[in-house]
C-alpha cells in the first residue's frame, strides 16, 4: 500500500540512524515488531529490556534518547519505572529522556494517567507503524537530539 512505501521513502531521507532507541515490553512478539518498526525509520542503535527493573538497569548505563515503555508488566510496571527513572533511579541524563507509553490502555483517562507518571507521550497497541514514525519526528527532530 500507499501508506507504507511512503514510510519507506521518508525513513531514507531522513536519518535516525544515531537515536538510541530502547523498547520496553515484557511480550517478545511486541519486542521484535517494536524493533522492526523502529529499524524500519533507519534507527540502527536498538536495546531491548524485557521489564520495568532492566529498562532502569540498561538506562542506569547508557542515554536513550526515546524509550517506548509497556504500562502493564509483572514485578516493576512502566508507570513504578518511568517514576524511578525521573527521580533519577537511572541517572541524572537518563530522568531525561522521552518516554513513551505502548499500550494496550486505550479507555478514557489512561493517556492522562501515562503522562501523570512522567511520560511524554503514548501510543496505543497493536503497534502503528506510521504513529511510531511521528513520534520518533516529533521528539527526535530527524536525529537531532
Amino acid at each position: 500500500p500507499a501508506d507504507r512505501e511512503g514510510l519507506a521513502e521518508e525513513s531514507s531521507s531522513l536519518s535516525y540512524d544515531d537515536l538510541e532507541v530502547l523498547i520496553v515490553d515484557d511480550n517478545t512478539i511486541n519486542l521484535r515488531i517494536g524493533s522492526a518498526v523502529v529499524k524500519r525509520l533507519g534507527c540502527k542503535k536498538i536495546d531491548i529490556a524485557g521489564g520495568g527493573e532492566e529498562a532502569i538497569a540498561l538506562m542506569s548505563r547508557k542515554t536513550y534518547d526515546i524509550v517506548f515503555m509497556d504500562c502493564q508488566m509483572p514485578e516493576v510496571d512502566g508507570f513504578e519505572a518511568t517514576r524511578r527513572i525521573r527521580n533519577g533511579d537511572a541517572g541524572e541524563a537518563s530522568a531525561k529522556s522521552v518516554i513513551v507509553a505502548m499500550t494496550a490502555m486505550a479507555v478514557s483517562g489512561d493517556r492522562q494517567k501515562c503522562l501523570d507518571s512522567g511520560m511524554n507521550d503514548y501510543a496505543t497497541k497493536p503497534i502503528n507503524p506510521e504513529i511510531i514514525a511521528d513520534i520518533v519526528r516529533k521528539w527526535c527532530h530527524a536525529g537531532t537530539t
